[in-house]
């Protein structure tokens, strides 16, 4: 009998360090891929939406969906996972703890396989190795993508501003396409203007495009015109400014924009509108935009 009761002990003492070194293995292990899926979820939702920050509204709502639900996921099957484990190791059931750690991992291992398809996707899309020409050919295809458009606007392309006002005056082409266009030539003419840039023919299209039913495009197109700085918007910009059916949206970038622009005749415009001006919010950016060009007015003299 106690040979036997020896032998009992024994066996208890050697199952008991099993699952001891099992459930230190599962928490090591558990750990591991939580880190290691914090980590990838980091960097993917830092490098994600620095990406789409430049896309246009509507595209960048569906992009920052698709980052949002994809880091959300890895965050529901991470907790659910850890939850479980927990839940084992409360209840002193190794097999459940399997499952929980199973699920952190299967969380985690999505994430960066998606992450890694996302960025590869992205990087083949971005056209990085294409030459200008190969990009200004690729906008001759009907099917027109905004990527090479965008690609052309971050590069400053000076020869693709004649495409670029085309594709904006074309009023068959999706609001969505111009808006992109918008955003390159406001890059592209953006002072200090490049050699060779025809400031006339930009200016022209975007402000030949302000008149259509899109919120987003005006904004944009107004936008552009403010990076350009040309004095032959300024007409254009005060009657926007002063348009009292546009949106307050719409006439508060118009205002920032005769701002940017920094000239006595935008001052006057701008010290006009203050007098006929019954919205706060426009009044505020009238005020705002008048302090900041007096400002540079008084840097410029000292």
């Amino acid at each position: 009998m106690p040979q036997e009761h020896l032998q009992e002990e024994k066996r208890a003492a050697r199952n008991a360090a099993k699952h001891s070194m099992r459930g230190g293995g599962l928490s090591t292990l558990t750990t591991s891929v939580v880190v290691i899926g914090a980590v990838c979820a980091l960097a993917f939702g830092v490098w994600w939406f620095r990406e789409i920050s430049g896309h246009c509204g509507v595209v960048r709502f569906y992009e920052n969906l698709f980052g949002q639900a994809l880091i959300g996921g890895w965050l529901t099957g991470t907790g659910l996972g850890l939850g479980v484990v927990r839940f084992g190791k409360n209840n002193g059931a190794p097999k459940i703890r399997i499952a929980g750690t199973a699920l952190s991992v299967a969380a985690s291992v999505t994430l960066a396989l998606v992450a890694a398809l996302t960025a590869h996707a992205v990087v083949v899309d971005k056209l990085t190795f294409k030459s200008n020409q190969q990009l200004l050919e690729m906008m001759n295809d009907p099917g027109i993508s905004w990527k090479p458009v965008k690609v052309l606007g971050e590069r400053r392309a000076v020869e693709a501003a004649p495409a670029l006002a085309a594709l904006l005056e074309n009023l068959d082409v999706d609001a969505n396409l111009r808006c992109v266009a918008a955003v390159a030539l406001g890059n592209i003419c953006a002072e200090p203007a490049l050699p060779g840039t025809d400031l006339d023919q930009a200016v022209n299209a975007l402000v030949g495009a302000l008149e259509n039913d899109s919120t987003f495009l005006s904004s944009y197109i107004i936008q552009a015109l403010g990076k350009i700085r040309n004095p032959q918007s300024i007409g254009p910009l005060t009657v926007i400014a002063g348009d009292a059916s546009r949106s307050t949206y719409a006439r508060c970038d118009a205002v920032r924009a005769l701002g940017a622009i920094n000239s006595p005749e935008a001052i006057v415009a701008l010290e006009t509108l203050t007098e006929a001006c019954n919205d706060e919010t426009l009044r505020s950016a009238v005020t705002h935009a008048l302090f900041t060009m007096n400002k540079r007015t008084d840097g410029k003299k000292q």
